[in-house]
């Protein structure tokens, strides 16, 4: 990662540095109160386990609405608040709609494959 990048796009009293002490990190430039916050970011990338696949939304990771969720309907796997979340995911979860629905087809038994349809 370029730190030319990283610090191009830190707030003004946040700074990286290093230290022989601490080690590199991020460093406040002024005195806060104990529990503000000071960098909030929307993570790269994120992952559901298992257990949370039907009961939050793929793209957004919201909990499920009262309407309920919407099941892909290519692999069955995963849930979406509504159209455009399924919209937004669908460049990452393309492939890997594809690959879970090859890793159906070849599934050593039935006891492993995918559920052809989910029960909520």
């Amino acid at each position: 990662v370029d730190v030319g990048e990283i610090t191009y796009s830190l707030p003004p009293n946040i700074e990286l540095r290093n230290s022989d002490s601490q080690g590199r990190g991020l460093w406040s430039k002024a005195h806060y109160k104990s529990g503000s916050t000071l960098l909030a970011t929307k993570p790269h990338i994120a992952v559901l386990s298992n257990r949370h696949l039907d009961s939050y939304c793929s793209n957004c990771l919201s909990p499920s609405p009262a309407s309920g969720l919407k099941r892909c309907t290519t692999c069955r796997r995963v849930w979406y608040c509504n159209s455009e979340c399924q919209n937004k995911d669908w460049p990452l979860h393309k492939r890997e709609c594809s690959a879970l629905q090859e890793w159906a087809e070849a599934a050593p038994s039935p006891d492993l494959t995918l559920p052809k349809k989910g029960k909520r």
